[in-house]
């Protein structure tokens, strides 16, 4: 079974999330904030992908990209950024960058592609 780190501090977006996925078959753990998503991390075995929002309290998703990036073990899991605002150009350690409101069908099929290749 693939597993997805969501890192989302909107709760009714990340319940939605997980929801959405777990009905796709994939094992999902929630974060709220940059901080708690890299705890969470360290802590699974192997995960296939990160869903990541960029504008969050505590630690922002730019923060998380840095810090995830500098372990070697976690740099690389891949991650698609999930956010309503405009991204950096150089927003280094993410492969994907998936615009809200979502569309739930392009989020899934990117989500597939990582998952099929890990």
């Amino acid at each position: 079974m693939h597993s997805v780190l969501v890192v989302e501090d909107n709760e009714d977006i990340r319940e939605l999330l997980r929801a959405l996925l777990e009905l796709e078959g994939y094992a999902v753990v929630t974060a709220a904030n940059g901080h708690q998503g890299l705890e969470r991390l360290r802590a699974m075995e192997h995960p296939s992908a990160i869903l990541l929002d960029l504008m969050m309290p505590v630690m922002s998703g730019e923060q998380f990209l840095q810090i995830k990036n500098l372990d070697p073990e976690l740099a690389a899991v891949p991650v698609i950024v999930v956010t309503a605002g405009f991204p950096p150009r150089e927003l280094t350690g993410a492969q994907e960058v998936v615009r809200k409101p979502l569309d739930f069908e392009i989020l899934r099929a990117k989500l597939h592609d990582y998952c099929s290749a890990s």
